[in-house]
């Protein structure tokens, strides 16, 4: 899915199917300091006291993200084997909805899940909507700012459809109105993979 380079053996090389963006907030974060400290337990000698001192930025948001998937070239990586390549995507779609990254989980315990999240299939060059966010949602964050980033995501999308219109099919959930499945999303995502659509 994500490719693999070999500078020794070009031979080995394969093409990503799979591209993923950095996530972006949808407001402004001010970055907070988290000062620490470490003691080890175990050394009880006269001089006990902190075996580090560390500290490490963070923010807290709500996020975009962006992934493509070719699923003719992921086909094609997989030799061919289109009941794999839907395996694959369709963990793609759970762990990117469902899944947290582990680090620090026992300091900040995020343990987020997408509040939304659409799928488009089609033969049309990808396309990601995070000029959404260009202006950030900052005046609107004592409203729901889940349903105002959501409200622009889909602004955004028909302004683009407008403009170039709009061959793709479209699927998403939505958990902020309880609308939709991760299910569906999965389903919808896997369909088409026979006829190579991306």
């Amino acid at each position: 899915m994500f490719g693999r380079m070999l500078a020794d053996s070009p031979k080995f090389n394969v093409e990503a199917a799979v591209q993923v963006a950095h996530a972006i907030t949808v407001h402004t974060v001010e970055i907070e300091d988290d000062y620490f400290t470490a003691v080890d337990d175990l050394n009880r000698t006269d001089h006990s006291g902190s075996s580090h001192i560390g500290e490490s930025g963070f923010g807290a948001g709500l996020f975009y993200s962006y992934i493509c998937v070719d699923r003719d070239l992921l086909i094609e990586n997989l030799d061919g084997d289109v009941a794999l390549a839907g395996k694959a995507i369709e963990g793609l779609v759970r762990a990117a909805c469902t899944v947290s990254p582990t680090g620090k989980q026992n300091s900040h315990a995020s343990r987020a899940r997408a509040l939304y999240a659409e799928a488009e299939l089609g033969d049309a060059q990808p396309r990601q909507l995070s000029f959404a966010f260009l202006k950030p949602l900052d005046g609107e964050l004592n409203l729901d700012l889940a349903a105002n980033a959501i409200a622009a995501l889909k602004s955004s999308q028909s302004k683009m459809d407008a403009v170039y219109g709009s061959g793709e099919t479209r699927r998403s959930f939505d958990a902020v109105a309880g609308t939709g499945s991760l299910a569906a999303l999965i389903e919808f995502s896997v369909s088409g993979l026979a006829v190579g659509q991306s």
